[in-house]
């Protein structure tokens, strides 16, 4: 699991990424960092930035549902969610995990 100081490694990490390229797998990385240090608000923003790109990218769709969910939008991560699965029906299942838990699902 990630240690203490963990997540806040990996907004830095994020954030030079996103320095060196403006792409949507940098604006990912940062949004999942953001969220895992409870920064909701700035995830979400991450994520549309990543979203905007227009990609048919489960994971990305799924770190969007985990972010809505994260911001009560259970309704925009239930959707999010239904997308990553139509992608790809088994994209990461820890997250996926998560993100049921979350959402409610079962």
């Amino acid at each position: 699991g990630l240690g203490v100081g963990e997540p806040e490694r990996a907004l830095q990490l994020a954030e030079a990424e996103l320095a060196a390229r403006q792409n949507i797998a940098a604006h990912d990385t940062h949004a999942l960092a953001l969220l895992r240090l409870g920064r909701v608000g700035a995830a979400q923003a991450a994520i549309d930035r990543a979203m905007a790109l227009k990609t048919a990218d489960a994971e990305l769709h799924l770190h969007a549902a985990l972010v809505a969910a994260a911001a009560g939008d259970l309704s925009r991560a239930r959707a999010a969610r239904t997308q990553a699965q139509a992608l790809d029906p088994g994209v990461d299942p820890p997250l996926m995990a998560e993100l049921d838990a979350a959402v409610g699902e079962s």
